[in-house]
């Protein structure tokens, strides 16, 4: 079977994952990751995306990819943190709609298959960014922050604030549309 949309396949893997919770290896990775005391986070450069200055921050933990999860909260200072183990309740995804342990998984599926993550691969999303240039390394990691947000956030409406309509419909027809089609419980999202 050819995929017309990339993006769909990635995505269908995200459903994929939240069924097999229980015994896909992304979720015992994922708490494996968040184990231990404390990590070190460094803060890099804005990363915009859209057309209007909407941006992320890079950001690495210990030397690996992070991701801004809550657009409306502020870039944190650089530093060393104390690790969280069990952050589900605290989403407001979860807050919302309940089922914790599917939104859990759909984020731990994002951070494998987003950039930097070991199941990544371009082939899974569109063939060109949004105003029809390639894709660049910031903007794979904008776009694992938007899923990500999707997910943890409950919705994409703050991470595509400040946006133009163009890149919202192309953000939804190529990076949410199958995610909000299919991928809520009850079509929440």
């Amino acid at each position: 079977m050819k995929v017309k949309k990339p993006i769909a396949a990635l995505l269908a893997l995200v459903t994929l994952v939240t069924t097999l919770v229980a015994t896909f290896p992304v979720t015992a990775m994922a708490a494996e990751a968040r184990a231990g005391k404390t990590a070190e986070l460094t803060v890099g450069r804005y990363i915009y995306y859209g057309d209007q200055g909407m941006y992320t921050t890079r950001f690495t933990i210990e030397g690996n990819e992070g991701y801004c999860a809550n657009p409306v909260k502020g870039t944190p200072s650089g530093g060393t943190y104390t690790k969280i183990t069990n952050f589900t309740d605290r989403m407001p995804s979860v807050q919302r709609y309940g089922n914790g342990d599917y939104y859990k998984a759909c984020v731990d599926a994002v951070l494998w298959f987003g950039y930097g993550g070991p199941g990544f691969d371009k082939s899974m999303w569109s063939a060109k960014w949004y105003d029809g240039t390639d894709w660049t390394a910031d903007r794979y990691r904008a776009m694992t922050h938007v899923m990500l947000a999707f997910y943890y956030e409950g919705n994409s409406d703050r991470a595509l604030a400040y946006t133009s309509a163009k890149f919202k419909s192309w953000c939804y027809k190529n990076i949410l549309d199958n995610a909000i089609k299919y991928s809520a419980p009850g079509g929440r999202i």
